[in-house]
């Protein structure tokens, strides 16, 4: 059985709420899509993010976010030291990603 809410800090997030990918300084827009029955996983599904700006490379994006049902889907595990952050490894690390949640934002950082 897997439950539909997770608590984390005082904040409740959900099934169906938006969660950010968060890889050094570029960020992908997301859905979660599933929680482990003991909060030990977290399952996303990347959003499709319009562009609708006419800003072209610069660091003021603004985007338009929609569900992507053919979207790239990622399991997050929660870290053993710290219970409120999940990554892409279980580790917290200076490159591993990790996850933003209650929130989708989409960035693409064009000095790299």
């Amino acid at each position: 059985m897997r439950q539909t809410k997770i608590t984390i800090k005082g904040e409740t997030y959900k099934v169906g709420d938006g969660a950010t990918i968060v890889m050094y300084s570029d960020r992908h827009a997301c859905t979660i899509i599933d929680i482990a029955k003991n909060g030990s996983t977290i399952t996303v599904q990347r959003d499709k993010a319009t562009r609708i700006d006419h800003n072209g490379m610069s660091d003021c994006q603004e985007y338009e976010y929609e569900r992507d049902l053919n979207g790239e889907i990622t399991i997050f595990k929660r870290t053993r030291k710290y219970k409120d952050c999940y990554t892409d490894n279980g580790r917290v690390n200076d490159y591993g990603c990790h996850l933003g949640l209650g929130y989708r934002r989409e960035y693409y950082d064009f000095s790299f």
